[in-house]
């Protein structure tokens, strides 16, 4: 993408160079003729009082305001070799309304009429302009006036050519190769919205279509091909297209802005630019296309200003993007200033705002596109690492669920084998201690501990199950309405020690949850009390209501040394590197933390200075 990208930038370039050199080659074809061209700088005259006016070279705005006004250029025109009596003088742009040439034949003036408020089919229209066709002296001068309805916004061209010429001065050739740079642009952004529809795209194409369809209005290709007897209609079509680029323009950079976080203004600041275009398209409709021109320009010039301020202080942007954005609407800053400057200061004749126009018609759209592209190739960068990180992460998750599933067989295989001999070790040691009793021996001390370990051998193995199952979201439970004190009186009873334990509750709460598995996560977090707090320390378990959640908190005393680590406590298998005196598999608070996601609830651990605390958050 970016290297088709460079290849059409090389190609508007271009274009941009041959149409240059054609209209520098015309004008030096016909340089014989010596063109003197002053201008009156004042306005509204008549016809009369404009021959005597003192013509200057340089032109000042003759009209005061945003209002139109009559303006009068007096062309002299020099012919020393002239081949043929007549010469052809091309006034443009062809928006320019109304335009009057005077000349003096057989002792009178006479005038020529043309402009946008007459039919395309008027003899003087032209792509681009208007030519008028007058006599001129034979090694003589000529004196020619012009009248030009136009406001301080308007700047015109005249050139004056022998006719019929050999290489004829228009603006075919220029508008054709603009029209035609501006299409291949559109043809790439509608392929590209295409192959990736987006927002972004769609907003830049609609502007691409109203910049084409402003150049076919402006230099009147619309005019004379669509709409032939319909001036009024061609002018009010080029005139809301002006405003409505302003509008797509910042519609498409707020596009551009969407993913990030923009300061809180920004969103006001578009929409009081989509106001400001709307209001400029009702003047247009009201007949008031010079201050609509006035209102826009000025939108024009601060909109880009407020775009970069925006981007400025956008914080989540990447800063190569940022620089990116800053870099192109500064250009487009530029570009519009540049415009102001030469269509309200330069010379009147002069080409310098048509070329200028020309380069802000090719210079905006590929700057914009710039900024496309480069966006769009960090989200291609962007969306490769997350699919790279989306697949390390589905090979991991693979890996992992193929050793869960390995380590879920082992456990099955381990609990099934060692199951038997304990069950037949318990019996063994049953009938023992009968035999012994009857034998009238009463000291069954190393029996007793048989059992206890054959007992806490149990318990690891119904740990392991339990973790298994919890491990496969194999684990079936059965939410019910839990009677809590009920529940706790059957915890307290599972262990020798159940003086240690103090319970406060403010009243008989009651949960709808799985009794069964609720009773071992608090059981695991009891016994864990327990054995790590110091002997006869209480344990203390709080039951309260807070909001919409019920709150089991087990707190226990404990040594400063024997804290365990918050980053691992939850961890399968953990244990604290002191406590391994302490019998335990690790498994307790991995069943603890998993039981209780099972059952939608929440564990979490707290470290005060000489004690530890346990929370279990149950919905109410």
């Amino acid at each position: 993408m970016l290297i088709a990208f460079k290849k059409l930038i090389l190609v508007c370039l271009l274009l941009l160079a041959g149409e240059t050199q054609a209209d520098g080659a015309i004008y030096n074809a016909n340089s014989h003729l010596l063109n003197d061209i002053s201008y009156c700088n004042q306005a509204n005259l008549a016809f009369a009082e404009a021959t005597q006016c003192e013509y200057q070279t340089l032109q000042k705005n003759a009209t005061s305001g945003f209002t139109e006004g009559y303006r009068w250029v007096r062309l002299r025109v020099s012919a020393p070799a002239l081949p043929t009596q007549t010469i052809a003088i091309h006034v443009g742009p062809h928006f320019l309304s109304d335009i009057r040439l005077f000349e003096k034949k057989d002792g009178d003036w006479i005038n020529q009429v043309a402009g946008s408020h007459l039919p395309a089919s008027d003899s003087h229209a032209a792509i681009g302009g208007y030519s008028f066709i007058v006599h001129a002296q034979a090694n003589g001068v000529s004196t020619y006036y012009l009248r030009i309805k136009a406001s301080s916004l308007s700047n015109f061209f005249i050139v004056a050519e022998p006719w019929p010429a050999t290489q004829p001065y228009n603006h075919k050739l220029g508008i054709g190769m603009q029209m035609g740079a501006l299409l291949l642009i559109s043809t790439f952004a509608l392929i590209s919205y295409l192959l990736n529809p987006n927002q972004v795209m769609f907003r830049f194409c609609l502007l691409m279509l109203v910049i084409v369809a402003c150049l076919a209005a402006g230099s009147g290709l619309l005019a004379q091909y669509l709409l032939p007897e319909s001036p009024i209609l061609n002018q009010y079509i080029f005139s809301l297209l002006l405003c409505l680029r302003l509008a797509l323009w910042i519609a498409l950079a707020r596009a551009l802005m969407k993913p990030y976080r923009t300061p809180n203004w920004y969103a006001l600041s578009c929409h009081v630019t989509y106001g400001i275009a709307a209001v400029s398209m009702l003047l247009i409709a009201f007949n008031y296309p010079v201050f609509a021109y006035s209102l826009a320009l000025a939108a024009m010039l601060i909109a880009p200003m407020v775009q970069m301020l925006a981007i400025n202080n956008t914080s989540n942007m990447e800063k190569a993007f940022k620089w990116v954005m800053l870099t192109g609407f500064f250009i487009q800053t530029l570009l519009i200033a540049l415009l102001a400057v030469v269509v309200n200061y330069s010379i009147a004749g002069s080409y310098l705002p048509i070329y200028v126009a020309r380069m802000t018609d090719f210079g905006a759209p590929l700057v914009l596109l710039s900024i496309i592209l480069f966006q769009q190739r960090i989200k291609n960068t962007e969306l490769n690492q997350a699919k790279t990180a989306l697949l390390e992460s589905e090979l991991r998750s693979r890996f992992e669920q193929k050793q869960l599933a390995e380590r879920g067989l082992l456990i099955d295989m381990l609990t099934h084998e060692l199951k038997n001999p304990l069950a037949a070790i318990g019996m063994a040691s049953g009938s023992l201690s009968h035999d012994l009793a009857k034998a009238g021996i009463t000291e069954n001390r190393r029996l007793d501990n048989i059992k206890l370990s054959i007992d806490n051998m149990d318990r690891i193995i119904e740990r392991c199950v339990l973790m298994n199952a919890v491990d496969r979201q194999e684990q079936i439970f059965y939410k019910v309405p839990v009677d809590l004190p009920a529940l706790l009186a059957r915890c307290f009873a599972h262990f020798d020690q159940a003086e240690r334990l103090h319970l406060n509750m403010d009243a008989a709460h009651s949960v709808k949850t799985d009794a069964y598995l609720l009773e071992i996560a608090i059981n695991n977090l009891i016994g864990n009390a327990l054995k790590y707090s110091p002997p006869n320390s209480p344990i203390e378990i709080t039951v309260y209501k807070q909001a919409s959640q019920i709150k089991i908190a087990i707190a226990n005393q404990i040594y400063s040394e024997l804290a365990p680590d918050e980053t691992a406590l939850f961890k399968r298998f953990y244990r604290h590197p002191l406590a391994h005196n302490v019998s335990g598999s690790g498994l307790g608070l991995y069943l603890t933390k998993g039981l209780c996601q099972l059952l939608d609830a929440n564990v979490s651990y707290t470290k005060k200075e000489y004690a530890v605390e346990f929370l279990i958050s149950l919905k109410a």
